[in-house]
C-alpha cells in the first residue's frame, strides 16, 4: 500500500486534491504492484480495494456537496451552535448513521421530542431557533439520537465549547455563549521564523 501510494502520480491542481476528480483510485490500487511484492496482502485484496472505493466515494461526495476537503475540514464554521447575520442561533452535527436525532437540555425541561434535528446533506443535522425558546448561556444541552438499530442514545454535542456533569455524574454539552465577547488583555505573539509543534496526536 505504501508503494502505491508514494508512487501514485501527484494531483495537477488544487480541485483534485480536494476530491474534485478521483475516478479510477479503487482501480489503480487494484493493479498495483504492492501484491505482488507482498503475496500475503493477495488475500485482503477485497478489503483494501473496498476500502479504497469507499474513500473514493466520500472525496467524491464531499466535493461535491462541501467544495472540497479543505472546505469540509473548517468543521468550526459550520458544527455547533453559530448566530446568523439576522441573531438567529442555528445549531449543526455530523451524524451520518442516525435515523433520529433530538435535542435535548435545559431549555425544553430535557424533553425528549420537542427539539428534533432536520438531516441536510453528508450527514449533518439541523435545527434553527427563532422567536425565543433558544438555549441560554452556560445551559446543558445534549443530543438523543437514534442508531440505525433502533436504539436510542444520549451524547455530547461534539463541537460544544464547554462540558459539565448532570445529577447522576455523566457528561453533558454546555452552551457557552457570553453575552459579552471575551476581551484580549494581551497582543498576539508574533509569528516565529520556524514552524513549531506544540503537540501532535
Amino acid at each position: 500500500v505504501f508503494e502505491f501510494v508514494m508512487s501514485a502520480p501527484k494531483p495537477p491542481n488544487r480541485v483534485q486534491s480536494t476530491g474534485g476528480n478521483v475516478s479510477g483510485l479503487a482501480s489503480r490500487v487494484q493493479r498495483s504492484t504492492v501484491f505482488d511484492l507482498d503475496p500475503r496482502l493477495e488475500e485482503v485484496r477485497e478489503r483494501i480495494t473496498a476500502r479504497v472505493s469507499r474513500y473514493e466515494k466520500w472525496l467524491t461526495d464531499i466535493a461535491a456537496s462541501e467544495g472540497g476537503m479543505e472546505v469540509f475540514a473548517e468543521g468550526w464554521n459550520t458544527f455547533g451552535f453559530h448566530r446568523g447575520p439576522d441573531g438567529s442561533l442555528a445549531f449543526r452535527e455530523w451524524l451520518p448513521a442516525a435515523r433520529q436525532v433530538f435535542m435535548i437540555g435545559d431549555f425544553n425541561g430535557w424533553n425528549h421530542s420537542s427539539h428534533p434535528l432536520v438531516r441536510e446533506t453528508l450527514g449533518r443535522w439541523r435545527i434553527g431557533f427563532r422567536g425565543g425558546g433558544e438555549p441560554g448561556h452556560a445551559s446543558r444541552v445534549c443530543l438523543r439520537v437514534e442508531t440505525p438499530s433502533g436504539e436510542w442514545v444520549e451524547r455530547v454535542p461534539v463541537w460544544s465549547r464547554a462540558t459539565a456533569p448532570d445529577s447522576d455524574g455523566n457528561l453533558v454539552g454546555v452552551h457557552w455563549w457570553p453575552p459579552y465577547p471575551y476581551v484580549w488583555r494581551h497582543s498576539r505573539p508574533a509569528r516565529p521564523h520556524n514552524l513549531r509543534f506544540y503537540e501532535v496526536h
